[in-house]
């Protein structure tokens, strides 16, 4: 009814090994229910709702929808969305090892619903995207990156953003060229290069004047993320509706493939 062209969802799998739709690491925002999707069955997870009345943003502004949802099996999804491009993300907090067999789960649905010329396999954990890769080699898959990196891997130094008002027109955040573990990592792409990428996605605000270009001169196509976002929780910069629009125009210039909006 949108019109979109497509979706990007986030994938948990149960005890059971079952792929589902699931953001949270904790269900209870959502649900109502306290627990993680991955250390439930199916069984489980299948009498969980999302519910009607839910906390949208992360900050305590409810959000009411007609009613209350089932949580979906990737499975269904593939199937029944055939005209959509959807960019799956293995979710992960932080990397785990524990989780590695996930990518294979995941890369077995895909391929059980033919779905491989329309999706795009993106996470944060290495372990689970090289298993993807070794179950079926050739999927559209990346390691993404985002701004809260530099804290995680002790590189707190590096800064990402600066900020120019050189056109009066309000904050206008760029990412900065500086030197850093993060951005060496994500710039020379040893970890893409690890498990095989073919894209990249990244979190608008890592983007600096050169990032697009690099990434397409190695072949891969670039995706950022996320415009308009609803849920600010973890947002470093909330930008206004005109902000937000100067940065979509800058990286549209600078030759991005796909943009990834709550709205």
């Amino acid at each position: 009814d949108l019109g979109i062209d497509g979706v990007e969802v986030d994938v948990y799998v149960t005890t059971d090994n079952v792929p589902v739709l699931f953001h949270d690491e904790d269900a209870l925002r959502l649900t109502g229910t306290s627990g993680c999707l991955a250390d439930m069955t199916y069984a489980e997870v299948e009498k969980l709702r999302v519910m009607k009345t839910i906390d949208a943003t992360g900050k305590g502004d409810m959000k009411t929808f007609e009613s209350d949802e089932p949580i979906p099996k990737l499975k269904d999804i593939l199937n029944d969305f055939p005209q959509l491009r959807i960019n799956i993300e293995l979710k992960a907090y932080k990397p785990m090892i524990s989780r590695r067999h996930w990518g294979a789960e995941v890369a077995k649905v895909i391929r059980e619903c033919g779905a491989h010329d329309r999706v795009i396999v993106t996470g944060f954990d290495f372990f689970m995207l090289r298993e993807l890769e070794k179950e079926f080699p050739g999927l559209q898959s990346r390691f993404a990156y985002d701004d809260d990196f530099h804290d995680s891997l002790g590189d707190a130094a590096e800064q990402w953003f600066s900020e120019d008002d050189s056109e009066g027109t309000g904050k206008a955040f760029e990412a900065r060229d500086s030197p850093g573990f993060v951005r060496w990592l994500m710039e020379e792409d040893v970890v893409g290069r690890l498990v095989t990428s073919t894209i990249v996605d990244l979190e608008w605000t890592v983007l600096d004047a050169d990032t697009v270009k690099g990434f397409h001169d190695r072949g891969h196509s670039v995706g950022a993320y996320v415009f308009y976002p609803q849920d600010i929780s973890h947002v470093k910069h909330v930008l206004s509706a005109e902000e937000e629009e100067k940065v979509v125009r800058r990286l549209v210039a600078q030759g991005v493939d796909w943009m990834e909006t709550d709205d």
